[in-house]
């Protein structure tokens, strides 16, 4: 008997390599459960290899938001995101002088 489906590809330990931000393509989360360990998946170079690494690197959370500004980037083309504005304070004249 066979079965169908979907394949699931799972991580199955965390890689200790360090990636330079400017290979990785993309990126996808697994958390543990179904798969055996909790991982950050980086997608990289024009191979589209896989490499998991632990979410609990600092160098993993900074390349994540490097790769999420470069999409933001892309969606709103090269302009810059618009950011929630400050609220500003409205400064009255001073009454003239007699």
């Amino acid at each position: 008997m066979t079965a169908s489906g979907p394949v699931l590809t799972c991580c199955l330990k965390t890689s200790k390599t360090v990636l330079r931000v400017q290979q990785i393509r993309n990126y996808y989360q697994q958390s543990a459960g179904l798969c055996p360990v909790d991982a950050v998946i980086f997608v990289v170079g024009k191979k589209k290899v896989k490499i998991c690494s632990s979410p609990d690197e600092p160098w993993v959370r900074k390349a994540m938001k490097s790769v999420d500004s470069r999409r933001r980037r892309r969606l709103w083309g090269e302009q810059e995101v618009p950011r929630k504005k400050k609220p500003t304070s409205v400064r009255r004249r001073a009454p003239p002088a007699d």
